[in-house]
């Protein structure tokens, strides 16, 4: 459980979104973008089209390793681990636009794979990194705006997404360049033997 001085502090950010920028087109646009993850979709999709193209087949399995790692640490471990109330539950008097989420709040998930997968692809394709940051931005921002989530749950995901992101590429790197390392030993064995 987080602090009660936190949870405050976060409900004040979320009552200022609601009652400064909330309006129906808002609301048809936040749960559209916040929709496109449910159940990994867009993701999902951006893995199939990644593997049809040569040069971003390494960034999908990036993007693929990074969403593995922070479903393992974020939905599985942390979100059980600290066990804290969505803000919905907290604020009663909040009515929801959306279907209420069930699980555990910190940390976004939503937030946390948007995040890895942005900084997988900024890792390996900067432009199109940027595009996804700014998605991502647009997800968590979304999770606020649906009040599902505090400010720090989406901190704490956009945190562990750049951290699974950037373990994921260096793990693929690392043994890209061990593989590339023992085909250099194995042609130059071949040279030696002829």
């Amino acid at each position: 459980m987080l602090p009660e001085s936190i949870t405050a502090l976060d409900l004040s950010v979320l009552d200022f979104i609601r009652h400064t920028l909330a309006n129906p087109v808002a609301d048809v646009i936040m749960k559209l973008v916040t929709y496109s993850v449910e159940y990994g979709i867009s993701l999902i999709l951006a893995f199939i089209i990644m593997m049809f193209i040569k040069n971003m087949r390494k960034t999908g399995v990036a993007m693929l390793i990074s969403s593995a790692l922070t479903l393992i640490l974020g939905e599985l471990a942390l979100k059980n681990i600290i066990c804290r109330p969505r803000p919905f539950m907290i604020n009663g008097s909040v009515d929801l636009i959306i279907k209420a989420p069930s699980g555990f709040s910190f940390p976004s998930s939503h937030t946390a794979l948007c995040f890895a997968a942005a900084t997988a692809i900024f890792l390996l394709h900067k432009k199109l990194g940027i595009a996804a940051y700014i998605y991502a931005a647009a997800v968590a921002f979304s999770r606020m705006y649906l009040y599902v989530h505090y400010p720090s749950d989406v901190l704490g995901g956009i945190v562990l997404g750049i951290c699974c992101g950037l373990i994921s590429v260096t793990a693929i790197k690392f043994i890209g360049g061990r593989i590339e390392l023992s085909k250099k030993q194995n042609s130059a064995e071949k040279e030696q033997s002829q």
